[in-house]
């Protein structure tokens, strides 16, 4: 099982208990990196992160087998046509949860209006802007958290800075 690294209070945590880390014991955490081969990962791209260097070829590098490499090929493959198969159900989540497009624009619009906002402000805007669209009167606290993280997760990493907390719009 992988385990990350949280960049907020740097807990070492396993995949499938990252969001419920961030849910319960640290809301502003947005960076993950994993703890074998030490790769940072931003917002929910953690979860493509399936298969990471064994501590064998962290240690041995060139020196290891090439027979886990050719089981993950395998296991790739096995996975992609599995993935084929259950095509509409992805497309039955997409529609439940919004659009990454849809997020996007909104995040579009707001920032040529204004042109930079913090993170956290330009976040409760477009969250604001994305219930009132979608006719969303009340919202509990976990429907809130679960909202923040899919606008955060729409920003486009190169509308990011790393030298100060600002979203910036890119054409």
């Amino acid at each position: 099982m992988v385990s990350f690294v949280c960049g907020n209070c740097q807990d070492v945590i396993k995949k499938n208990k990252v969001n419920s880390h961030c849910i319960n014991n640290c809301p502003d955490a947005w960076e993950f990196t994993c703890v074998d081969c030490s790769k940072t990962f931003e917002g929910f791209d953690y979860q493509t992160h399936n298969q990471c260097i064994t501590e064998k070829e962290k240690y041995w590098g060139q020196f290891t087998n090439e027979k886990s490499q050719k089981v993950y090929d395998t296991m790739n493959t096995e996975v992609k046509k599995t993935e084929e198969s259950k095509g509409s159900n992805k497309e039955a989540v997409i529609d439940k949860t919004g659009e990454p497009n849809e997020w996007l624009q909104i995040i579009n619009v707001i920032l040529k209006e204004k042109g930079q906002l913090e993170w956290k402000k330009l976040r409760d805007i477009v969250v604001k802007k994305y219930c009132r669209k979608r006719k969303i009167s009340s919202i509990t606290k976990a429907k809130r958290s679960k909202l923040n993280w899919e606008c955060l997760a729409s920003i486009p990493i190169s509308y990011t800075s790393k030298s100060h907390n600002m979203i910036t719009y890119q054409c």
